[in-house]
């Protein structure tokens, strides 16, 4: 009762997602360690719970599982359960999780020949949808399925066109707003995904009335890029990918384009400079940023060439 207890005080401090994979981490420690008194526990049983992934190599998920062990060990001591922490010393020695961790991608020059596959894919109109605001976006999978109507607003920078706003929540940091400026691509986009989104979303689940989900998983994507094309691009590209493309294209071809280095890092969310920081939240960049995903939706349409009428931009 303690492990659920700790996660039921903090539900708040949550994202939904967050949410459910910390009840699922705890709830694999209980299976491990549940039917051990708690003031029984010994440093050697937290151990146990985190072996398999230091022996598999996984240390994304032995960090993570490492911190819910954590977080649960200073809830006990602040509150009596334990006299000292036992499990202070769990972290020592935790393999360093590689935080460049490298998202297979392919080169933007192949691209044609993955929007071919993309639109043979034997998938439904929603999903299909979904990959292509991303592409169009290049917003992270859980960014992307979970828009909404309301997440589409004018601005006052961009008078002439519409911007997408999204909460980026990423490595435990906390929520922030990203601003995407709509290319015409993705204006023209938006006006076919109304024919199949809800009132809520863009990209609502089709197993929403057995699974109680109220947009599509953010795994997806992610898992039809994968299977496309008999497998094709299993190993070599992935719904992250797609930022990856983004990327490598526009910094290839920054000057020719006109485009601004720090700009683009803006586009894809990243804030790892003090001169990114202080431009992120300025909305005057917003035109800026709308040149840069211009760009890139421009390039988009031509490698998809005709093949989907849903981004084709909008010439009146």
């Amino acid at each position: 009762m303690l492990y659920r207890a700790k996660i039921g005080k903090e539900q708040g401090n949550y994202t939904e997602k967050t949410r459910i994979d910390t009840e699922r981490r705890t709830n694999a420690a209980i299976d491990l360690i549940g039917g051990v008194p708690f003031k029984e526990l010994t440093l050697k049983h937290g151990l146990s719970v985190l072996e398999p992934y230091r022996q598999s190599g996984a240390t994304a998920e032995l960090k993570k599982r490492y911190l819910v062990l954590k977080s649960i060990a200073e809830y006990a001591e602040r509150f009596e359960y334990w006299e000292i922490n036992k499990w202070k010393y769990l972290g020592d020695d935790l393999p360093a999780v590689n935080k460049n961790k490298h998202h297979p991608s392919i080169h933007y020059k192949t691209l044609p020949e993955f929007m071919i596959s993309l639109a043979r894919a034997n998938i439904s109109q929603t999903v299909r949808l979904a990959i292509l605001w991303g592409l169009l976006n290049a917003t992270r999978a859980s960014e992307t399925v979970s828009a909404k109507y309301s997440d589409i607003i004018e601005h006052e920078h961009l008078p002439n066109g519409k911007v997408w706003k999204v909460e980026v929540s990423k490595g435990g940091k906390g929520d922030r707003l990203h601003l995407v400026p709509l290319s015409k691509q993705a204006e023209t986009l938006l006006s076919y995904i109304k024919q199949h989104a809800n009132k809520e979303y863009l990209f609502p689940s089709t197993l929403s009335k057995t699974r109680n989900k109220k947009h599509i998983n953010s795994q997806t994507p992610n898992e039809v890029i994968k299977t496309m094309d008999g497998g094709k691009y299993k190993g070599t590209m992935t719904n992250h990918g797609i930022r990856s493309l983004f990327s490598s294209y526009c910094n290839d071809n920054r000057l020719e384009l006109g485009l601004d280095k720090e700009i683009i890092e803006i586009c894809l969310s990243h804030l790892n400079s003090d001169e990114i920081r202080n431009a992120y939240n300025r909305a005057e960049y917003l035109p800026y940023r709308l040149k840069t995903f211009q760009e890139w939706a421009t390039y988009v349409e031509k490698c998809a060439n005709g093949l989907f009428k849903e981004i084709i931009a909008d010439k009146s």
